[in-house]
């Protein structure tokens, strides 16, 4: 495709993130700024053109489709981590940089935590005086980049077992097999980015090897795991799940073992704003 030429006095940056709230008066020093309040993905494409050289974008999908609207486009800063979302094939072929936020970090690695000691301690079920303590579990982590790290430093004084596996270096001395986390772990956590690996990578074999009265946990991506396999797993409610991402949530509201939050671990407000300020320097850093 030849690209058009920008007829415009200034180029123009697209801010498509429906929760993306920060001042963006940097951007408009240099740039026109459209703010689109979308309620489908699709209704970006009203405000796409040969004008469009950035847009800042949260989770709503990038399509090949959508990215064709806006041929002279350099930039899609993500307010955020992951790229499922964007057609990576598509930006990689137009040469399209694609630049993600880490200020997230912190906040999921806390709601993780939170989702630990709200299962050891029964707070779903409020007549149960009997709880469980921290100290002394084997945590297994599936996944261990900047979030599972960062958790890795808040278990620290808990005196706990953390054994690891990573699907890019699980060959390494301290990373243990997938097999073995399933297996010997009190309380499993996913930390891990939706890729053509990843995506069911939980499934029904993978329950079938858990502990009884194990605590399983995913603040990562909904689709690394079968939602079909987790719903038969929950089913036993000697099994204790908490969710950030979840398809379908309403497959599990009346289970009293599940704790779900809506794709909430990084809406904090210092996060929030955080996220907003690198996804903006990204841009402009990318623009140069």
């Amino acid at each position: 495709m030849s690209l058009k030429r920008i007829t415009e006095e200034k180029p123009k940056i697209v801010i498509s993130s429906k929760s993306f709230d920060e001042d963006y008066k940097r951007l408009q020093e240099k740039y026109n700024v459209s703010r689109v309040y979308t309620p489908d993905h699709y209704h970006i494409v009203s405000d796409l053109d040969e004008n469009v050289v950035g847009i800042i974008a949260g989770t709503e999908e990038i399509t090949a489709e959508i990215m064709e609207y806006a041929p002279n486009l350099k930039v899609i800063s993500r307010y955020g981590i992951g790229t499922d979302n964007i057609d990576m094939d598509y930006v990689n072929k137009h040469d399209i940089k694609v630049c993600t936020t880490t200020s997230h970090v912190n906040a999921v690695a806390e709601h993780t935590m939170m989702f630990i000691l709200a299962h050891l301690k029964n707070i779903l079920n409020i007549n149960k005086t009997k709880n469980n303590l921290l100290e002394g579990k084997t945590i297994g982590m599936i996944g261990f980049g900047r979030v599972g790290q960062k958790l890795y430093d808040l278990l620290k004084p808990f005196n706990v077992n953390v054994i690891r596996y990573d699907i890019n270096k699980s060959t390494y001395h301290h990373y243990v097999s997938l097999e073995e986390i399933l297996k010997k772990s009190d309380i499993i956590t996913l930390h891990l980015p939706e890729t053509k690996e990843t995506i069911n990578m939980i499934d029904y074999e993978e329950f079938a090897l858990m502990k009884d009265d194990v605590i399983f946990i995913n603040t990562s991506r909904a689709r690394i795991v079968n939602e079909s396999a987790l719903f038969d797993f929950a089913k036993n409610r000697y099994h204790k799940i908490a969710l950030d991402v979840c398809l379908h949530p309403n497959l599990f509201e009346d289970m009293d073992n599940v704790i779900i939050t809506h794709h909430e671990a990084s809406f904090t407000e210092e996060t929030r704003k955080q996220m907003a300020e690198e996804a903006i320097e990204n841009l402009l850093g990318a623009l140069k």
